[in-house]
């Protein structure tokens, strides 16, 4: 369309016309426009396959009653999943990606001791709520990255130490592939704070290659250390 030499099965050529676009009123001189009627839930999109063994949807859904709202989706189809929405940006700009990897568990028991000069890779997470594959494994504490890229982790923890004195401390930290995650840990309880319990938040922004994990850690540099399983908590999702 426009041209005598296509460049691909379906070329739409506007020639020299050059419109800047503009975000915040109507886009006129558009190549291809899709009209549909406007009734609650129809749609206007496209569709991609490879023989039909994948399929991939990319269209605008008008979900509600009023006329002039809808959303923008993406779909796509396995034979080992089926139809399933990837993403949805909805009429007021949110953003929604149901499929993104994510997980938040809770800690359980209570005081459990350290040795001095020992570190702890916490385990025996219960309450598990994930998305995006089961990435997270209880038994082992460990997050798996299915996908390369940023991933935010925050654990919150509970300490004491019951033996204070001026060294006494404990390192709250987040560890990558069993070793501690650069300079990153919050310190507990340093220069003889006495037998007070802490509560503390740390967090995270760690680059993750695929296959990479992360374990929430202490470690304690003192004797009388312990932490409190129950009142602990972890979560961590990819940022992209």
């Amino acid at each position: 369309i426009g041209t005598q030499t296509p460049s691909s099965k379906l070329t739409v050529d506007s020639g020299t016309t050059n419109t800047a676009y503009s975000p915040t009123s109507f886009n006129t001189a558009s190549q291809i426009k899709i009209n549909v009627a406007s009734t609650q839930n129809n749609y206007a999109g496209i569709q991609f396959t490879h023989a039909g063994n994948t399929e991939g949807f990319i269209g605008l859904v008008r979900t509600s009653t009023a006329a002039n709202e809808a959303d923008f989706v993406i779909q796509s189809y396995t034979a080992n999943v089926g139809y399933t929405e990837k993403l949805r940006i909805d009429n007021s700009g949110t953003v929604t990606m149901p499929y993104q990897p994510a997980f938040t568990v809770m800690g359980s028991g209570s005081w459990v001791a350290m040795s001095a000069a020992s570190t702890v890779l916490v385990t025996g997470w219960s309450s598990v709520t994930q998305r995006g594959g089961a990435n997270f494994v209880s038994s082992t504490g460990k997050f798996t990255a299915p996908v390369a890229g940023w991933y935010m982790f925050t654990f919150q923890s509970y300490t004491r130490v019951t033996s204070p004195s001026t060294g006494s401390h404990i390192y709250v930290r987040i560890y990558k592939n069993g070793t501690g995650f650069g300079s990153t840990g919050n310190i507990q309880h340093y220069g003889n704070a006495g037998d007070a319990d802490t509560g503390t938040s740390h967090s995270s922004l760690i680059q993750m290659a695929a296959n990479d994990y992360v374990q929430a850690a202490f470690r304690a540099e003192s004797t009388g250390c312990s932490y409190h399983g129950g009142s602990q908590n972890f979560t961590g999702y990819l940022v992209g």
